[in-house]
């Protein structure tokens, strides 16, 4: 089985949450840091603008059984507005439209996997292969009360062998409310 590891860190500003999962061999399989601190102020209005000189999406599906392989219940993503080099939009389903229960969640997970799928397919058309996220560098959540409509990538490298870009949840006002910093 699997065993999961967690320490907490607490300090005046907030509290630090180091967690890890490794399996029965002691073999590292997920790490991660969570910082939180105090709420973002809620009339932020930050704004996350379209890549320029998106192209239209020419797949025929968007889940292909192959790059993204994702049963009904996981299609966070309802369409693709563009796609280039330089990134994407994709309008995203959450969990509410999904059928999945809402009860406890603080944020929208559907959505959040929804950023992470967006960036499949842009790493596809970027490096003209497939690949699957292996790394996040930081999320930030700027606003968990409202649901994201849209994700919006914005490439920062694509060499031969790696890729790497942030993805912005938004509103249907273009108020980014996630930040999903350095994928690689």
């Amino acid at each position: 089985s699997d065993v999961y590891k967690r320490q907490v860190e607490h300090t005046a500003h907030g509290a630090t949450v180091a967690v890890e999962l490794r399996d029965a061999k002691n073999v590292l399989l997920y790490t991660a840091r969570i910082v939180m601190g105090a709420q973002v102020n809620p009339q932020m209005k930050a704004q996350a603008q379209a890549p320029a000189s998106l192209e239209r999406y020419a797949e025929p599906t968007i889940y292909d059984g192959y790059l993204l392989f994702h049963g009904p219940l996981f299609q966070t993503l309802a369409e693709i507005e563009g796609i280039s080099s330089a990134g994407a939009v994709g309008h995203l389903k959450g969990m509410a439209e999904l059928g999945w229960s809402t009860e406890g969640w603080q944020s929208d997970p559907a959505t959040n996997d929804g950023a992470l799928q967006l960036a499949v397919l842009w790493a596809r058309k970027a490096i003209a292969g497939p690949t699957l996220p292996m790394s996040v560098g930081a999320v930030r959540i700027h606003d968990a009360s409202r649901t994201a409509t849209r994700g919006v990538v914005r490439a920062r490298e694509a060499g031969s062998d790696r890729t790497l870009c942030d993805v912005f949840l938004v509103a249907d006002d273009s108020t980014i409310l996630t930040e999903f910093n350095g994928i690689q």
